[in-house]
């Protein structure tokens, strides 16, 4: 564990002064800026008319003195306005909106707001020691939200995913074991939010020793969830048709992913798209990191891999980076890898978080070219997934982006708040390199190649668990 981060380090340390940061695409511009720290995931709803992003601002590895929800009024999207804040002094590493509450998962905590102000603990239970668990905030009044609801959970809530169809909520837990531990399954509770004021473990259910649910997707019917299982490189498919008695009927796992952070159907069920948030994201110099990983789901018991999409090679910049050494020691340091994204509802593009590069726009029509019967070789009309825009800028760090029905996309930013981007996805980019489309072997080869690179190139790997992200 030293050795690697002393790699770590090191590495920063030397980062080549080599390749810039990526060319913005001139098809995405950004129209809107809100500055704060800690940004990390972001939701959308409507209220009363109006159009509200609802991001949550953390306060642990992405360190920030304002942490807590934001309610902001994006109705016009080049001059968002932060309409209500709620102080909530601990990590969130994701939001659930419907209707007008919010459903804020709560990983790690810190002590209650050090100004004494009304924070999501205290507005729930005055003496209530701060504690992990899923935190439920009333947005009726956009300009005040209010915690009105509290389920503290024994390992922590790291994702909530709202069924479908249902009042429940599928929460997986912040843990990421690294050996099997018969002993220590962690669990994703089923949540009762039919009361969202008293939420209630309907029931649990475990993946099995060594696999520690991360994310979690549901398809559009809410039949089936999809369980990314973080450093496990492994991917569950679940049968929710009965949701209170979820069911394992496949699992798929991946050599060449190192991190499983995501796990999204296309709209139309044929294929899971992975995401692989290499070394969960902390001290790699190194782009693109972990790309993206796409299976053939015609046959779910034995879903076959038909490729992997990379953005092009680059180091992230020469220059000091916005992320913490995560030694505590030398030069701040960039990160670059694949992290939160979101299928559009007509299965033609995604959005992407990377980090450091910004915004990615993939297109995805290419995937019907794809044949799990040729190994993921297609037909000769082209890759799978390519890029068509992409923008980022100086000190980005984004952690989430989403798009919303106006083609405007809406940043989670550890260091920059919120940026708006309005996307013309009618005009193709005059330049912009697509990336690069491999088949399932010549993934595996990268991903060996960088898990070969261990313990001699710690901008690809360096040691993670939970102790170093609680700065222990």
């Amino acid at each position: 564990m030293r050795r690697l981060l002393i790699l770590a380090t090191v590495a920063a340390l030397a980062a080549p002064a080599g390749a810039a940061p990526q060319a913005n695409a001139d098809n995405l511009k950004p129209v809107a800026n809100l500055k704060w720290t800690g940004g990390t995931d972001l939701e959308f709803t409507k209220i009363k008319g109006r159009r509200y992003v609802v991001a949550g601002a953390q306060n642990n590895y992405n360190p920030t003195t304002s942490p807590g929800l934001r309610v902001v009024d994006v109705t016009n999207p080049s001059k968002p306005k932060v309409a209500g804040f709620l102080p909530c002094n601990a990590s969130q590493n994701d939001i659930q909106v419907r209707g007008t509450y919010a459903y804020m998962a709560i990983d790690f905590y810190h002590r209650a707001d050090a100004e004494g102000r009304k924070d999501c603990f205290t507005q729930v239970k005055p003496d209530m020691a701060p504690k992990s668990g899923v935190v439920v905030v009333d947005l009726s009044t956009p300009t005040r939200p209010r915690a009105v609801g509290f389920l503290a959970m024994p390992t922590g809530a790291h994702n909530t995913t709202l069924h479908p169809t249902k009042p429940l909520l599928y929460v997986s837990e912040s843990e990421s074991l690294g050996v099997p531990d018969p002993a220590q399954l962690q669990p994703i509770y089923v949540v009762d939010v039919s009361k969202p004021k008293a939420p209630k473990i309907a029931t649990t259910f475990t993946l099995g020793p060594g696999d520690s649910p991360h994310d979690i997707t549901f398809n559009k019917k809410g039949t089936r969830a999809y369980v990314a299982a973080g450093f496990g490189g492994a991917v569950y498919i679940v049968n929710t048709t009965s949701p209170l008695e979820p069911a394992i009927v496949g699992r798929l796992y991946d050599p060449a992913v190192n991190f499983a952070h995501q796990a999204d159907p296309t709209p139309d069920g044929k294929y899971l798209l992975v995401t692989d948030e290499l070394v969960g994201a902390e001290g790699n110099a190194y782009c693109p990191g972990g790309g993206v990983h796409v299976w053939d789901l015609t046959a779910e018991a034995a879903p076959v891999k038909v490729g992997a999409y990379f953005i092009p090679d680059t180091f992230a910049s020469a220059d000091p980076g916005p992320r913490p050494n995560p030694v505590g020691i030398g030069p701040k340091i960039y990160r670059c890898t694949a992290h939160i994204m979101r299928i559009t509802p007509d299965g033609k593009t995604l959005v992407m978080a990377w980090y450091s590069q910004g915004v990615q726009i993939l297109d995805l029509s290419g995937l019907s070219t794809l044949s799990a019967a040729v190994g993921g070789a297609g037909t000769g009309v082209g890759p799978g997934i390519k890029r068509v825009a992409a923008w980022t800028t100086k000190g980005a760090d984004a952690w989430s982006a989403k798009m919303d029905d106006r083609k405007y996309i809406f940043t989670g930013d550890t260091q920059r708040g919120m940026d708006v981007l309005k996307w013309d996805g009618k005009k193709p980019a005059s330049a912009i390199d697509p990336g690069v489309w491999l088949t399932p072997q010549q993934a595996l080869f990268r991903g060996l190649r960088d898990k070969a690179r261990q313990d001699t190139d710690a901008r690809t790997y360096f040691c993670f668990e939970r102790a170093t992200r609680l700065g222990q």
